[in-house]
């Protein structure tokens, strides 16, 4: 089936939960662009730490990004949400198929969810209190990033771990631009300073149109609780 016949079939009703934060790469939208589905997607901007943005309906632990599809099902977590959409790419599909390019990229994938989700507990507790989290957090990025300095030079085509890298990275540049001195660092962290080869290659990856698309665009849409309240109620009428 063509990328644009999947396109026409699922445009009626694909609406994707996830906080638009324009300062870092969502992996989830890189993967539905490059997969044909952009059109698809209706946005529902979410805030769980909002008064007002709750999903529970949907999803019963509250978390973005969460997916609802037309025929009622919902789908949780990035992880599920990228392979979903990529299995509509029929041209240069991001999930390896098999064999050890597969296990590559999703080890990369893990390796850079995991250092994603490090930096946002590092981030949700940015406050003198949290020096022993910062302390636990900090040494398990660098030596992530490490790994994806030396990554670099096994990269081939584009797939989901760098997808996820890109995502990885972004959301610590997008972090340290809010400050870290409460934990002691007087100076903004750069990762780039010290690692060439990987600074190299996101500086070619972000070029990407599907990278493009969101990156540093900021939303213009409404943000505002009814907005979700009415695409959650769209979502569970689905279900009957």
């Amino acid at each position: 089936m063509a990328t644009s016949d999947v396109t026409a079939q699922t445009k009626v009703a694909m609406i994707l939960f996830y906080s638009p934060i324009d300062r870092f790469i969502h992996k989830v939208i890189v993967v539905a662009h490059d997969a044909g589905l952009a059109d698809a997607l209706e946005i529902a901007p979410t805030y769980p730490m909002r008064e007002g943005h709750d999903i529970t309906a949907l999803n019963p632990l509250n978390k973005v990004p969460t997916l609802a599809l037309d025929d009622g099902r919902t789908l949780y977590g990035s992880q599920v949400i990228c392979e979903y959409f990529d299995s509509f790419n029929t041209t240069a599909p991001l999930y390896p198929a098999s064999g050890d390019a597969r296990w590559d990229a999703l080890r990369r994938l893990s390796l850079a969810d995991q250092a994603f989700e490090i930096n946002v507990q590092l981030t949700l507790n940015k406050t003198p209190e949290g020096k022993a989290v910062f302390d636990w957090a900090w040494p398990k990025l660098m030596r992530a990033f490490d790994q994806m300095e030396r990554d670099v030079s096994t990269l081939g085509a584009f797939d989901i771990g760098q997808a996820g890298s890109l995502q990885a990275l972004s959301y610590f540049d997008h972090a340290c631009s809010q400050g870290l001195e409460v934990f002691g660092l007087t100076e903004t962290y750069d990762w780039r300073v010290t690692r060439p080869k990987l600074a190299e290659w996101f500086a070619g990856a972000i070029k990407r149109p599907s990278v493009q698309s969101r990156f540093r665009k900021p939303f213009t849409g409404d943000t505002g609780p009814e907005q979700l309240r009415a695409h959650v109620e769209r979502a569970l009428a689905a279900r009957s």
